[in-house]
């Protein structure tokens, strides 16, 4: 009877009621909570209007205090001139001794020259006095500032005790639920909820207490994570879909092949048999390999038990003439059937074999299709390094997660941290970057071999994040070191690299709507400009690591960010947006696609200043200690600021001079140019770069500061400048520009000019000279915006209700993918970006280990790629001595030697293939190019090439 009653207080109403009143409690908790978030989320709004509006007024006394300063500077110059005048008249007159009328003429002349010194006097009092009220004006703005942060700390500390008491309600509700728990299974979970959003309001509190800045970050990230959580309950409900969509592929596909092989030994049986000849059973096999649906039908019903009559009604089938020129058509462009691979990797930078070598690791096979005749893609020429938290190497790193992400979301609104909120969706894989950047870095030094040894810190960054190999430049490491990896699977045929293949169009099952392949087409026999032949590599899954649209001038980029296009790129060639225009004609949704990062620095060649494209000015020259100048020699802008900043006060620097008479800031020329200046010390700290710019005659040195102004006044028409101290040497002017930056960085206050706080470690800068001086001007560089995906990379579109949805089997990776930079990208990233979604994408697809064979079926132009890329390796066995002399006889575009490291290469047939052109190579050639090639490459890069040769001393 006991046990009855135990089981029979299950159905008592007075414990039910009870268990809805907990649950009633829930929802009334929840719903105040939502009410105070929202209430939180608009005081929050309006503290941020009145924190611009202060900046703003802050920012123009700034400016007013420095116009204040010029004109101080020129009335003291007036004022010395006047002076000396003076003083010289009063010599004149003391000694002079002519008649009453010349007399008359000098004490007038006297007179004017006092009357000239009384008013330059006054307007040096002037400045004075306009200075003093630019200063108190700083100072109110500064008071109120204060006044603003006071009252958003003391609302959010009214905040603190709303929510304590809310605590108190909660923790009442979590008692009269825990009463009910035996029969209230949903109450358990709204009380789970409850203390999620409890918690997650809670790290919004404090995350708020760190500052207004770091409070709006939050807010972003937590509707962020909100909208992230949305689509992993949707894509829940799809999942189920999906799988079972795979699982029948994979079963029709393997109904494919046991249909073939029964084809082909009905085929062969009746040809045994005498049931068909030779030719007969030719042409049934070649209508099976051209998937030919009369003959896999026919093949379903009669192949197995009678091949005699099987062929038969083949052979009727096939007597058509449109059937026999489908099986007789012997063109270039005809095809066998393909087997099917686990992906096809459209793009062979970082993010492509990232993901390759993710999904070879996994035991899966991979096809990659590269439209260059090389891989590597932009993210070869990204030499700054690679953004990562380092925990393992450095246990005591003062850098976390969280401050790298607080930094991505900062900057990601643009205009060095201060625009406007973004949405949500626009910085949606943030939390996925930052997190993934540890296990990264683990994931090169382990599983890749390479050196990341060398840390520095670049504009917009709080801690020093971005790590480089000691020697060779990182971009070109990292992609050189995964691609070996990649390599070490081609002779088991699980990878297949297919050069100078242009993916053309992603296809996908009519049936079903996945993605199946990919259609390419190559230049015949592998001669760019030929004939094309065309092809389709079947593949259960696509992943599009195509780049981005930075070198569509007249495509993508005039239509979404069309003030882009007046500025050099600093992109390869292939940068058009390939992989944007195929995923978005099946659907794909896009984001930000106005939101391109023009960045401040890439330098002017002087052999060619016209040139649409140019070469990076890589940050790390800033972040070693280089300062920017104007061409006037004045120092004007953070140089560590985020790079939209830095761009935008360069564009601002050139209007302002072009408003007080100088050139016209669009009218070309050096208008736009600004000087990037580093001493000794910055340039042993960029120890890779400084040599390599140097070389390609983009970096020039200057023994002396002497050296560094005649350069500029011959070059950038310094004496010209407007906006620049009057009267004073170019010589003077940078010398005092630099003195005032080592002055502000020993202060240990903010910059008074530029309000710059984050200084190298390693002292003054070296007025004794050597000195390092480029020419630099603003480039499109990279597009933030791009296709949309999810948290596994997979490429989404957008439903009838307002939601997404993935594409089955397609995934989007690196710079073609949005929601990560919002309107500017912090430097270093975009290595981080390739690698740490590349992986996400590679661990994402779908594979199949067993029971399947997945071979490919490639063109002859790829396997003479795939067969000379196999047998090139390395030096042993050479015994061929080559002197200067015969070497030098090698140096045409026809027959193109260089000698590296004491080995002779023949470069002829990678001239083309050069991602820097042929001319880098070609001005090399017949010569010793050790300290060239070493100024920009790791001597790994030569494992590539097999040498023709020792170079005989």
């Amino acid at each position: 009877d006991d046990d009855d009653d135990d089981d029979g207080r299950h159905d008592d109403p007075v414990t039910l009621k009870k268990a809805q009143a907990a649950l009633i409690t829930h929802h009334d908790a929840q719903k105040k909570l939502r009410a105070e978030k929202a209430s939180l989320a608009a005081d929050l709004e309006k503290t941020r209007r009145a924190l611009d509006e202060i900046s703003a007024q802050f920012h123009r006394a700034v400016a007013a205090e420095r116009d204040a300063r010029l004109a101080a500077s020129d009335a003291s110059a007036a004022l010395a001139d006047a002076r000396a005048a003076l003083e010289e008249e009063k010599r004149r007159a003391a000694d002079s001794r002519v008649d009453d009328e010349r007399a008359s003429e000098e004490r007038r002349a006297l007179a004017s020259a006092r009357a000239a010194a009384e008013v330059a006097e006054s307007k040096l009092h002037a400045a004075a006095e306009d200075e003093r009220r630019a200063r108190a004006e700083m100072a109110a703005m500064e008071a109120r500032l204060d006044a603003t942060r006071a009252e958003h700390a003391a609302e959010i500390a009214a905040k603190d005790r709303e929510l304590a008491a809310t605590r108190e309600n909660l923790a009442l509700a979590k008692a009269a639920a825990s009463a009910a728990r035996d029969n209230a299974s949903e109450a358990e979970e709204y009380r789970a909820t409850a203390k999620e959003t409890f918690a997650r309001l809670r790290e919004e509190i404090d995350s708020l207490k760190r500052g207004d800045v770091a409070s709006r970050d939050a807010i972003a990230s937590q509707k962020a994570v909100i909208e992230s959580l949305k689509r992993d309950a949707e894509g829940r409900r799809e999942e189920a879909k999906r799988e079972e969509a795979v699982r029948a592929r994979m079963r029709r596909e393997y109904e494919d092949l046991k249909n073939d092989e029964r084809l082909c030994r009905a085929a062969a049986a009746a040809a045994r048999d005498g049931d068909a000849t030779e030719e007969e059973e030719d042409a049934v096999i070649a209508a099976a390999l051209a998937s030919d649906a009369r003959v896999l039908t026919l093949a379903r019903h009669y192949a197995r038990d009678t091949p005699g009559k099987f062929v038969k009604h083949a052979l009727r089938a096939l007597a058509t003439p449109a059937a026999a020129a489908a099986t007789t058509e012997k063109t270039p462009t005809a095809t066998k059937r393909e087997r099917i691979v686990d992906a096809v990797v459209v793009g062979g930078g970082l993010a492509g074999l990232s993901a390759a070598l993710t999904i070879l690791d996994r035991g899966g096979v991979v096809v990659l299709l590269e439209k260059e005749g090389y891989v590597g893609g932009n993210s070869q020429w990204a030499s700054s390094g690679i953004n990562g938290v380092d925990r393992v190497n450095y246990p005591e790193n003062p850098d976390t997660v969280e401050t790298y992400a607080e930094d991505c979301y900062k900057h990601s609104r643009g205009d060095n941290g201060n625009g406007n909120a973004l949405a949500p969706e626009s910085v949606e894989h943030v939390p996925a970057l930052t997190r993934g950047s540890v296990e990264t870095l683990e994931w090169f030094r382990a599983r890749v071999g390479v050196d990341l040894s060398k840390v520095g810190r670049l504009g917009g960054h709080s801690h020093a994040r971005t790590h480089r190999p000691a020697s060779g430049m990182a971009g070109s490491t990292l992609v050189s070191g995964v691609q070996k990896k990649c390599d070490e699977y081609r002779s088991s045929g699980a990878f297949t690299v297919m050069k100078r293949h242009r993916a053309t169009e992603i296809t996908t099952d009519a049936r079903t709507g996945a993605v199946d392949g990919v259609r390419w087409v190559a230049p015949l026999d592998g001669v760019v400009g030929a004939n094309e032949t065309a092809g389709w590599t079947r593949a259960r899954n696509v992943i599009l690591a195509t780049g981005g649209y930075a070198g569509d001038r007249e495509g993508l980029l005039r239509e979404h960010a069309p003030f882009a296009t007046r500025f050099a790129t600093t992109n390869t060639p292939g940068s058009v947006g390939d992989g944007h225009k195929m995923a978005m004609k099946l659907g794909a949704s896009a984001i930000d696609l106005q939101n391109v990062q023009i960045h401040p620095t890439g330098f002017v060649d002087a052999s060619d200043v016209d040139a649409g494209t140019k070469t990076l000015a890589a940050e790390i020259l800033r972040g070693a200690g280089g300062v920017l100048l104007t061409r006037g020699g004045v120092r004007f802008v953070d140089e560590l600021g985020g790079r939209d900043y830095v761009t935008n006060t360069m564009i601002a620097e050139a209007e302002a001079e072009e408003a007080a008479g100088g050139l016209a800031a669009n009218g070309g020329g050096v208008a736009l140019n600004f000087v990037i200046l580093l001493d000794a010390v910055a340039a042993a700290e960029a120890d890779k770069h400084v040599p390599m710019y140097v070389k390609k005659n983009l970096l020039a040195r200057r023994d002396t500061m002497e050296d560094v102004a005649n350069w500029m006044d011959a070059t950038l028409r310094a004496r010209d400048v407007k906006r620049r101290p009057f009267g004073k040497l170019t010589r003077d002017v940078v010398t005092d520009a630099i003195r005032a930056h080592d002055d502000a960085a020993a202060s240990g206050e903010p910059c008074p000019l530029t309000n710059k706080t984050a200084f190298r470690a390693s002292g003054r800068f070296d007025l004794r000279g050597p000195f390092y001086a480029g020419r630099v001007t603003p480039v499109v560089h990279y597009t933030m915006g791009g296709i949309r995906v999810d948290d596994a990379m997979r490429v989404v579109r957008a439903r009838d209700d307002g939601g997404v949805e993935p594409v089955d089997g397609l995934f989007a990776v690196g710079e073609m993918t949005g929601g990560t930079h919002g309107r500017n990208r912090l430097g270093g990233n975009a290595l981080t970006e390739c690698a740490v979604f590349g992986r996400a994408a590679g661990r994402a697809a779908m594979i199949v280990r067993d029971g399947e064979t997945t071979t490919t079926t490639t063109t002859a132009a790829a396997a003479a790629t795939d067969a000379t890329a196999a047998t090139r390796g390395g030096k042993e066995g050479f015994t061929l001595q080559i002197t200067r002399d015969e070497l030098a006889k090698h140096a045409s575009s026809d027959d193109c030697w260089v000698a590296i490291g004491g080995d002779v290469y023949d470069f002829t047939d990678f001239l083309d293939d050069h991602p820097a052109g042929a001319e880098a190579i070609l001005k090399l050639g017949g010569t010793d190019g050790t300290e060239a090639f070493d100024a920009v490459h790791g001597r790994d890069m030569l494992e590539a090439f097999e040498a023709v040769g020792v170079l005989a001393e």
